[in-house]
């Protein structure tokens, strides 16, 4: 099964399906960040995919590929283009939203403390998912599994990702892979939480890593 996967670097012409994907790996988060009267937040997603250094664009992507179709999407960035990834974002949240943009980014002012900054020689790991018909066929695993030799041959240390409190399929996956929970965070809003579900940190020592 897994002779049959491909990875590559995601490109402008997968915006449809990756975005597809982006938003299924964490529907409540997107809902809460870029919906708005005038935009869901697909369309912030579409747009921003197309676009480079953001968080959400196709630049920091890669696709995984069954067939020649895209059936997996995950992100990866670090430390190290972190500010430019940070500031090429809010010019896009500025020229989409327009009037609407203030909103989104007071939405966003408690990320930093509920997905802090990854420290260095870490690779950061985001927006997971594979495409239901082809879950639990060891894709997510091969998937990540790749990554880590790439993240170990371009000199990282580590890899550390995100996971909901309640997601025990996407726990024990981790945990297999040799990721270690490295503590809770909470997301607050206007003084409150729950708005966003709590998350694990998750990281993993390539050093250790049997991948």
């Amino acid at each position: 099964m897994r002779d049959s996967f491909h990875i590559r670097n995601a490109a402008v012409e997968d915006f449809h399906k990756a975005c597809s994907l982006i938003y299924q790996s964490s529907p409540r988060d997107f809902d809460f960040l870029f919906s708005s009267s005038q935009h869901s937040p697909l369309d912030f997603l579409h747009y921003a995919f197309q676009k480079k250094k953001d968080f959400l664009s196709h630049e920091v992507h890669r696709v995984l590929e069954k067939s020649g179709e895209v059936m997996g999407v995950g992100a990866f960035y670090s430390r190290k283009n972190y500010a430019v990834l940070e500031k090429g974002h809010e010019a896009h949240v500025e020229e989409f939203y327009r009037q609407d943009a203030a909103v989104i980014f007071k939405r966003e002012e408690g990320l930093d403390d509920y997905l802090p900054l990854p420290p260095s020689h870490t690779l950061y790991i985001a927006n997971l998912a594979i495409d239901p018909p082809f879950q639990h066929q060891g894709a997510m695993s091969f998937f990540l599994s790749q990554q880590f030799a790439k993240a170990k041959a371009e000199g990282f240390q580590f890899c550390a990702l995100d996971v909901d409190t309640d997601n025990f399929v996407a726990q024990n996956l981790y945990k297999k892979l040799g990721f270690e929970n490295h503590g809770e965070k909470s997301f607050f809003f206007k003084g409150k939480r729950g708005l966003l579900q709590n998350v694990y940190r998750m990281v993993l020592d390539l050093d250790s890593s049997k991948n």
